[in-house]
């Protein structure tokens, strides 16, 4: 009779003498796998996935067991102290005595290979990827066995150990689950701990598995943060090329065979508000996904042409593909270059497919910049300028040398709902100025540059006192013609508003310098603007971009 600890740290307790599980090929790989190529949620996903395929196959057995309610449930927590920890926990079907060696044989094949796992070394390499240290404690169905396998790997590679003895206790028969434990973790693996890691994690985990988290199969949680999954929302409008026609919701299914004994299903969709970061395909194999996670979307040129592509804004999708080899880190398709472009000819095919022309719309469709970035990237754009003006007062300072004229008065009744305005003050040449920017949607506001001031409030020429203050207003019409044709991103209005607010600054000194009705440049700009400048390029086809 042996004796061990339950669990982590419980009582002594006396276990089954068990037999000894060969761990082959021990020293000459478990050793090298920390140095794997991998990424913090890809390496973490290995354990997901293999709780996956656990609740995939058993299924049925689990529902019967545990009623129809039932439902995978896999928690994830991290521990820092103490060279840090990483504990993995699921409800699944856990592994049985059956399959027990062959699950910690390195590079061992399970019996389906068409699942969640494939190669027999995934949990195996992240466990030793992340720790010197982890164990396995697992509790099949329909068994009264639990049983718990601890690596050492810096002992395990100094002793050159090629077997491991289980723990075993005998348990309640209706439990089943499977924990995996690694501690000591290695230096370069501890900026799981860091929140930014830690926010990325949860994103990555979210992308790779929402098709599960969305059927209601599966509970992931994090740190005690249940994940979830939004998928973005979808466009409706009229097709570019039917403006009187109906509006439709931009998003349709995908099936098609390529190569030989390989195919792709899934779907494809335009967003309703532009986001570059959301943009892109995530290619899944088995509902989990391979390629184009939160930060890295799966965007060939073939497909979406170059950077400046409205199609790089607007369209996603989601394709699982079939009969395509993948690398053992579960990140990329092994496809060769001949295969992915028959895969890529034939997807673009389908997107541009009638009635829903996906690439066609996307490429011409154009929305007021006020529903294409939100209040607060008008806000960071509005921000990054005024920072920008402080530098300046110097410049400003050199080009003044006549004293302040009045600007022409603000339009009255302009400034209502929707304005955006941030002040700024600078002191110029010992004069003190107060530029006030401002973003409006207002309708009514047809120029898309105004540069005045009004006779009194918050925007007046001047104030009375000891000290007078020099007063300007420069206005941007954010859902002007030429801003809803060519704003993408809050970098883009912040761009197009330190332009504007150079030509409004200018615009006043040059008056005070001397010069002659500067203000004409401008309306002529607005003008100019306003009609041939806005204009969109005609209708495009999908050929059009990335030629």
């Amino acid at each position: 009779m042996l004796y061990a600890f339950d669990g982590w740290e419980g009582s002594c307790v006396s276990v089954q003498q068990s037999r000894r599980i060969n761990i082959r090929p021990g020293v000459s790989v478990l050793g090298v796998f920390k140095d794997m190529n991998y990424k913090t949620w890809y390496a973490i996903g290995e354990f997901v996935d293999n709780s996956l395929q656990s609740y995939v196959e058993n299924r049925e057995e689990l529902r019967r067991l545990d009623g129809a309610g039932y439902r995978l449930r896999i928690e994830i927590e991290t521990e820092e102290a103490d060279g840090g920890a990483i504990v993995i926990r699921d409800n699944a079907a856990g592994i049985s005595s059956q399959r027990y060696e062959q699950a910690f044989i390195t590079a061992e094949p399970p019996p389906n290979r068409t699942g969640l796992s494939r190669y027999g070394i995934g949990m195996k390499s992240a466990a030793c990827w992340f720790a010197n240290k982890w164990s396995v404690r697992t509790k099949a169905i329909n068994e009264d066995i639990e049983r718990t396998l601890r690596f050492d790997i810096p002992n395990i590679m100094r002793s050159k150990i090629e077997t491991l003895e289980p723990e075993e206790k005998r348990v309640v028969r209706d439990k089943h689950f499977t924990e995996i434990r690694l501690w000591d973790l290695h230096e370069d693996r501890r900026d799981i701990f860091a929140g930014r890691t830690i926010g990325k994690v949860c994103l990555h985990l979210t992308s790779m598995y929402r098709m599960f988290l969305g059927r209601d199969e599966l509970t992931l949680v994090f740190n005690g943060e249940e994940l979830a999954y939004q998928p973005p929302e979808i466009l409706s409008r009229k097709p570019v090329w039917e403006q009187k026609g109906q509006e439709v919701e931009w998003a349709k299914p995908i099936s098609f065979e390529f190569g030989v004994d390989k195919r792709a299903y899934g779907s494809a969709a335009l967003m309703a508000k532009g986001r570059r970061a959301s943009a892109g395909f995530a290619l899944f194999q088995n509902d989990r996904l391979i390629e184009g996670s939160v930060d890295d979307a799966y965007r060939p040129r073939e497909i979406f042409g170059g950077m400046e592509s409205f199609r790089n804004l607007r369209l996603f999708g989601q394709m699982n593909v079939v009969g395509v080899g993948v690398a053992h880190t579960k990140d990329k398709f092994t496809w060769s270059e001949q295969v992915e472009d028959e895969f890529l000819s034939k997807l673009k095919t389908e997107l541009e497919r009638p009635p829903l022309q996906l690439l066609r719309q996307a490429d011409n469709m154009r929305v007021r910049t006020s529903e294409q970035v939100s209040e607060g990237g008008l806000e960071r754009a509005i921000e990054g300028t005024a920072s920008a003006l402080e530098a300046l007062a110097s410049a400003v300072e050199a080009e003044v040398h006549e004293p302040p004229v009045s600007l022409p008065p603000v339009p009255r009744g302009v400034e209502g709902e929707g304005s955006i305005t941030r002040q700024l003050d600078l002191n110029v040449n010992g004069e003190d100025w107060r530029i006030t920017l401002e973003l409006t949607k207002d309708a009514s506001v047809t120029d898309w540059l105004f540069v005045g001031a009004t006779e009194a409030g918050p925007a007046g020429v001047r104030t009375g006192g000891a000290k007078s203050i020099r007063r300007i207003l420069i206005r941007v019409q954010i859902d002007h013609p030429f801003m809803n044709q060519w704003v993408t991103s809050w970098q883009t209005v912040e761009a197009i508003v330190r332009v504007a607010a150079g030509i409004g600054i200018a615009e006043v000194t040059a008056r005070e310098s001397g010069a002659t009705m500067p203000s004409t440049v401008r309306a002529h700009l607005n003008r100019y603007l306003r009609e041939a400048l806005s204009q969109p390029k005609v209708v495009l086809t999908q050929d059009d971009i990335g030629e």
